[in-house]
């Protein structure tokens, strides 16, 4: 599957919506995303990972960089439709309490 992302914007509140493989090849163009949308202090951001089919370490750098941004701009990062694959990476790397993970299906 091809990689991709959908932004919507309401106000502060931002969704980027994953798909495909989050890996070395798709890492830039999430990065710069999540840099030019949490550029914006207090940015709320939710990231729908429900259409991620595979996550690597690249992928993993990427959210902790997203959250790092956030923190430092007043802002939050919420994961939302989290994959039961990614939330295995997550724990083996002692992440998954890093982040507010949600159920919006």
């Amino acid at each position: 599957m091809d990689f991709g992302l959908h932004t919507k914007t309401v106000s502060h509140d931002v969704t980027i919506a994953v798909r495909g493989e989050v890996d070395i090849a798709s890492e830039p163009e999430l990065c710069a995303c999540l840099t030019s949308v949490l550029a914006r202090p207090g940015t709320s951001l939710v990231l729908d990972l429900g259409g991620v089919t595979f996550m690597d370490a690249r992928g993993l750098s990427a959210l902790v960089s997203a959250r790092s941004l956030a923190e430092r701009s007043s802002g939050t990062v919420c994961l939302a439709n989290v994959p039961p694959a990614v939330i295995r990476l997550l724990k083996m790397t002692d992440l998954d309490s890093a982040f507010t993970m949600i159920v919006q299906r």
